[in-house]
């Protein structure tokens, strides 16, 4: 059995097994994790318990005093969960961390999806980006204003990055970045940044859900888990205006038919006489076809408001809701 703990203020989940202690998942997870000695004597280790049960076993928590236990404090090299918890614990990084850091790139390769999507593959005229398959870089614009786009692949041998960026004539900073894109200049970019990336802790279904150009993080994760041969039931809900909008579906119908344990559903929520798929918005179909999702894990990625609705319906399904992944919670968090 494991035991979920979220770890503020950083965001992060720890899978814990049971008599496992904190310290112990957080080093097999290859986190950086504060800790001395190992035996809860140094008090190195020490933070809050917020939410949660647990137990010392036969530990006796000697760099705690009566008064910090009364104010929840605890000593996690020695803690064992006996339910899900939530814990704050400063200077803890995941294994995702990775030091951001400048680069400048050629363009390699661009090409046009569909409904004014470039796919553009970058290469590093240096040192290059290392990232996570989930995350995504900050391209700088003239006046050093920093854009976010996600990576569309995992990374890969060849050290190329692939991004998808979406023309939108509302958007100058787009429209900057794609005429640079256009005329072969060199583009600058900072990262990695972001939290999510596949959890492998967990043996449960995952399902991905994309919002237009949302998939194209979720593009990567997919990515990664198939070139890894990662045995979990894999199913990806993609939810647009328009047919046009899914400009990549081709592709993942091809990977479905490859792979027995990855399923797609391409989705549509407005009317369209060419389409004879799936129709509605799309957490609702996931819903009308999950009634019951207390055994999956989710990763989100598109407008905000799609993924808040998602968490709350899927959340009334069943889902613990440690166990929806998004950046959007960290960047647009609701107010508590």
């Amino acid at each position: 059995m494991n035991y979920i703990v979220q770890i503020k203020p950083s965001g992060y989940l720890l899978f814990v097994e049971e008599d496992q202690t904190v310290l112990d998942a957080a080093l097999e997870a290859d986190f950086e994790f504060p800790y001395s000695c190992g035996s809860a004597t140094c008090g190195t280790c020490m933070g809050k318990v917020l939410q949660g049960s647990f137990t010392y076993g036969d530990v006796e928590p000697y760099a705690l005093d009566e008064a910090a236990q009364g104010d929840g404090f605890a000593l996690f090299c020695s803690v064992k969960p006996t339910s899900d918890m939530i814990i704050e614990l400063e200077d803890v990084y995941g294994p995702e961390y990775i030091p951001v850091r400048k680069a400048e790139f050629s363009i390699k390769e661009y090409n046009v999806l569909g409904n004014d999507v470039y796919q553009v593959f970058l290469k590093a005229k240096k040192k290059n980006i290392d990232y996570n398959a989930g995350q995504y870089l900050k391209i700088i614009c003239d006046e050093n204003i920093p854009i976010p786009y996600s990576m569309a692949n995992a990374p890969n041998k060849k050290g190329l990055i692939e991004l998808q960026i979406k023309a939108a004539p509302e958007n100058p900073y787009a429209s900057e970045i794609i005429e640079k894109i256009k005329n072969g200049n060199v583009i600058s970019a900072r990262g990695p940044y972001g939290k999510v990336l596949l959890q492998d802790k967990i043996d449960l279904p995952i399902i991905f859900v994309a919002g237009g150009t949302g998939i194209v993080p979720i593009k990567a994760l997919i990515e990664q888990a198939l070139t890894n041969k990662d045995s979990r039931v894999l199913h990806l809900y993609w939810g647009a205006a328009s047919s046009a909008d899914l400009y990549l579906q081709q592709e993942f119908k091809a990977l479905a038919d490859k792979h027995s344990n990855f399923s797609f559903t391409p989705i549509i929520y407005a009317n369209d006489e060419y389409w004879d798929g799936c129709t509605g918005l799309v957490h609702e179909v996931i819903i009308h076809e999950h009634n019951d999702l207390s055994g999956h894990q989710v990763y989100a990625s598109g407008p905000q408001k799609m993924v808040y609705a998602a968490l709350d319906a899927f959340t009334e399904k069943g889902l613990k809701p440690q166990l929806m992944y998004s950046d959007t919670f960290e960047y647009f968090p609701r107010e508590s």
